[in-house]
């Protein structure tokens, strides 16, 4: 009886001990199992890997294949070419040697014929250029001549309009001084001294493009200046604005034209159309003129 209960005493200590041990074991199992399952796993993502790798290689050796192929193809059209190139070289050669020995004949006869054309073309050419320059200068001094005819008959005519001009304004000075003063107009005539004046705006303005050797020009000039200085006497100005600034407030009539050679805003009176004439500091004619206005 005793035996029986130290048997079970004992039992009673190991069992649980037993029982602990085993729960360990059981842990380290499930451990080890969970581990294998991810390196099995692993494994399996490698060997998939693994196969697609080996899969992409097969592709491209398959690639390399045809590419191969191809080169090889191309190789031998570009050895077909090769052998087709020498042989158009060969013929071009065997052409050109025969020309060669065609034009050795021939070259010295070419050569002298077209010296000899080259020769008559220069020849020709000089004759026909000394023949055009002699027109030139005929037909130049020709057409000098005219305008000096012209010039000189210009003047004559001018000379003449501003003999009678300055009959007439001596003539009406001479009847204002003998006049009476209850003949005496209130407000002066200024058609003469008007007309006058235009008259010797155009002169002076085509006498600016003459030549200064044209013959009778000196005297027509000092025609003009007695003239404008007996203008000057009898009260009147003949005020010349070409080449002045314009400026706003001129009581003119102008037109204005754009002009590439000035400075942008610059305003330049380039033309007098008709001239601006004054009567004793009062205007009584105003000008007519072009203004230039820089861009």
């Amino acid at each position: 009886m005793k035996i029986i209960y130290i048997t079970l005493l004992s039992l009673m200590f190991v069992c649980p001990v037993f029982a602990q041990q085993f729960q360990g074991e059981n842990t380290d199992m499930s451990e080890m199992k969970a581990e294998f399952y991810l390196l099995k796993k692993s494994q399996n993502d490698s060997n998939k890997k693994l196969a697609e790798q080996i899969g992409k290689i097969a592709e491209i050796t398959k690639h390399l294949q045809k590419t191969d192929g191809r080169l090889q193809e191309h190789s031998q059209i570009l050895a077909d070419s090769q052998v087709k190139i020498t042989d158009v070289k060969d013929f071009a050669n065997s052409q050109l040697n025969n020309f060669q020995q065609v034009l050795d004949v021939r070259s010295i006869v070419g050569i002298v014929t077209a010296a000899a054309l080259l020769i008559l073309a220069l020849v020709s050419f000089q004759m026909i250029r000394q023949r055009m320059k002699k027109t030139t200068e005929q037909l130049a001094e020709q057409v000098r001549k005219t305008q000096e005819s012209l010039d000189t008959e210009s003047l004559a005519i001018d000379k003449k309009l501003l003999r009678i001009l300055e009959q007439q304004m001596t003539a009406a000075e001479q009847l204002r001084n003998n006049a009476q003063p209850s003949q005496i107009a209130t407000v002066p005539d200024h058609t003469l001294p008007l007309k006058v004046g235009e008259e010797m705006h155009r002169m002076k303005k085509r006498l600016d493009h003459m030549h200064e050797d044209t013959k009778g020009l000196n005297a027509l000039k000092n025609s003009l200046t007695r003239l404008e200085e007996k203008l000057n006497e009898s009260g009147y100005e003949i005020n010349d604005l070409l080449g002045q600034s314009f400026v706003d407030g001129l009581t003119v009539q102008a037109r204005f034209i754009p002009a590439d050679n000035l400075n942008p805003g610059d305003r330049i009176i380039t033309k007098v159309i008709r001239p601006q004439i004054n009567y004793q500091g009062v205007l009584i004619q105003e000008a007519h003129i072009e203004v230039s206005i820089g861009e």
